[in-house]
């Protein structure tokens, strides 16, 4: 019984605490022994324990037995199953561990920026996270259907041609006015079926700065050529506006008066020259740190004066801090506020509001020039910087050519936002200090 007790505790307890057990068994039994032994209890007669004892020899013998008995069985018994004990030990150490990466790669999923679908084989989504559930909910999608994803994002490609491919990348449009680059992988789902998992990642920066390294190369080809036909233009323009001047004092007055035309067209020439010079050949920025509320007012007052401004115009002026400042070129920064602020007033003739916010954003500072003016076409977007392009104000279509330069050359970054007959912001950064 004892040995049996040793046994079944075995599976219950530590190592340590069998082999406790075990001893605190002997010596109980040792303890029944010699008492029967002596006489301190009744014996129970039998082989072992006569009515009469005469020999203590039995009674040693069957301890000795009854302790190699309940030690082996105790060593035998919880060598395998301490065995048995650090093996579950280790399972559920390594079951933690992979709950614990379960429940950081389920997070990282699910709240990761990027949208991540999970999708049956025919495309028909099983799992998305935050930010792709959130896509998702910005196409109108009816009552209990589950839409398939090559249908949404209007996926190049049918999905036949899909599964022949482990893979597949493209590029698309989404719902929210942004362009993805979609990756598209497939795996093994339960049973033989397929499933498709798909990354997508926002690219919409990306293209933009594409597109603003493309433009600049090609204002710098445009620039080098405009130099190259400006200084050509220029130099016989001098001679015939001096010849003119020459003329107008030896001849009578309505010589004087075609004269006047000619004087007053070669100027008008020359000052187109001006700018051409102005945007192909611009000279050194003379960095100085500005207050900005001050440089921007003194713009303000100066278009006041010019014939564009009226007294159904309104241009209201916002710097935040108030005593904000930054390290510009304050005569080639005036111009980027004069061309943008004379742009606004020309295309709002009957009058409306023009707004500039200057603000400190981090180690940049951020300007908006909002006017409430038609909006600019469509058509017109993807060629607004480039020169020479026909102006909706009647202009050379040089101006934003050089705002754009200007702030390039402060390493600054241009954006603009219209809407039809709702108007337009021009947004752009330039750094709080040069580097």
């Amino acid at each position: 019984l004892y040995v049996l007790f040793v046994v079944v505790t075995a599976f219950l307890v530590s190592r340590r605490a069998v082999l406790h057990i075990a001893s605190l068994a002997v010596i109980f039994y040792g303890i029944l022994v010699l008492a029967t032994v002596f006489g301190w209890i009744p014996p129970y007669p039998s082989e072992w324990f006569p009515a009469h004892v005469g020999d203590f020899r039995p009674a040693f013998f069957s301890m000795l037995y009854l302790l190699i008995g309940v030690m082996l069985s105790a060593v035998l018994i919880t060598l395998p199953l301490e065995r048995a004990r650090m093996s579950m030990q280790a399972v559920q150490a390594e079951q933690l561990k992979v709950r614990s990466l379960q429940n950081m790669m389920q997070f990282v999923v699910t709240h990761m920026p990027s949208p991540f679908f999970l999708s049956d084989e025919d495309g028909r989504i099983l799992f998305a996270n935050d930010r792709g559930r959130s896509l998702i909910e910005k196409v109108h999608i009816e009552s209990g259907e589950n839409p398939r994803l090559i249908e949404i994002f209007q996926v190049p490609v049918s999905i036949s041609e899909l599964r022949r491919r482990l893979s597949w990348t493209f590029i698309t449009p989404g719902p929210d006015d942004r362009t993805y680059e979609v990756r598209v992988y497939s795996i093994t789902g339960p049973g033989e079926s397929f499933q498709w998992l798909w990354l997508f990642q926002d690219i919409t920066e990306d293209l933009k700065r594409q597109e603003q390294l493309r433009l600049k190369d090609r204002m710098t080809s445009l620039g080098e050529m405009a130099a190259g036909l400006a200084h050509e233009i220029k130099n016989p323009l001098a001679a015939i506006h001096t010849s003119v001047q020459l003329l107008q004092r030896k001849r009578g007055n309505e010589v004087k008066n075609i004269l006047s035309i000619i004087e007053r067209e070669t100027r008008r020439l020359r000052d187109v020259v001006d700018h051409f010079l102005e945007f192909a050949q611009p000279s050194d920025l003379k960095l100085e740190r500005v207050n900005l509320a001050h440089l921007l007012n003194d713009v303000v007052q100066l278009i006041q004066m010019t014939p564009d401004y009226h007294d159904d115009h309104q241009i209201d002026v916002e710097v935040i801090p108030e005593n904000l400042k930054v390290e510009v070129d304050p005569v080639r920064f005036k111009q980027v506020f004069w061309n943008l602020l004379t742009n606004a007033l020309r295309v709002m003739p009957n009058g409306g509001g023009v707004f500039v916010e200057a603000t400190l954003d981090g180690q940049w500072v951020r300007f908006r020039v909002r006017d409430e003016g038609p909006g600019i076409p469509p058509e017109k977007l993807k060629n607004l910087y480039q020169p020479f392009q026909k102006s909706t104000t009647g202009g050379l279509g040089l101006g934003l050519a050089i705002v754009y330069n200007i702030i390039q050359a402060h390493g600054g970054f241009l954006q603009v936002h219209t809407k039809p007959n709702e108007g337009t912001i021009f947004e752009f950064w330039v750094p709080s200090r040069s580097s």
